[in-house]
């Protein structure tokens, strides 16, 4: 809530920078000197004005990133850097068309939010979110056109998809995240 253009260069060089929220400003880009930030385990940039996420943001210790209430189209394949830490994932309020399959390589993901977006279908790699596991997993997908198709497609991810989220209560009904 600062009003803020950009991120100076020198908050990445902070060795013990691990939580950082950047919520609620005009910031439209994440500088590659992200990359020297190697403690960071929470990103929130939530209502800001990103358009697009570059890959080099996918850092190797992101265990929360938050980017909803942005303009963001797509989500980099590169995301799959992140598979064995990345948890929470908040992309909510954008305007996503499509999911890439890498996304099903996030073995640690236990909550994904994708409200409110143009997603009208999901990769089959997203199966993930059907697989038993120890914690919970949350998919939440109400305000998308995959809600209002009436699930037409058979394939596999969609069936495990819709089974988790009758059981989560999650999904395509009207709902909060863990964290509204």
């Amino acid at each position: 809530n600062n009003k803020l253009n950009t991120i100076p260069d020198e908050a990445w060089g902070l060795d013990s920078i691990a939580w950082l929220e950047l919520d609620n400003n005009n910031i439209s880009h994440i500088p590659e000197n992200i990359k020297n930030a190697k403690s960071l385990n929470a990103l929130f940039l939530s209502n800001n004005t990103l358009s697009v996420i570059k890959s080099y943001l996918f850092q190797p210790t992101l265990v929360s990133l938050m980017l909803d209430g942005n303009n963001i189209r797509h989500i980099p394949v590169e995301i799959s850097k992140l598979m064995n830490k990345l948890q929470m994932l908040k992309l909510q309020n954008n305007k996503i068309v499509d999911i890439p399959a890498e996304i099903g390589q996030l073995n640690a993901l236990w909550m994904l939010d994708l409200r409110n977006n143009s997603i009208s279908s999901f990769p089959k790699e997203m199966t993930i979110f059907g697989k038993k596991t120890t914690k919970n997993k949350y998919l939440y997908i109400y305000g998308n056109p995959i809600c209002s198709n009436g699930w037409r497609s058979s394939d596999a991810a969609t069936a495990d998809i819709k089974q988790l989220m009758e059981s989560s209560k999650a999904g395509c009904t009207k709902q909060c995240s863990p964290y509204c």
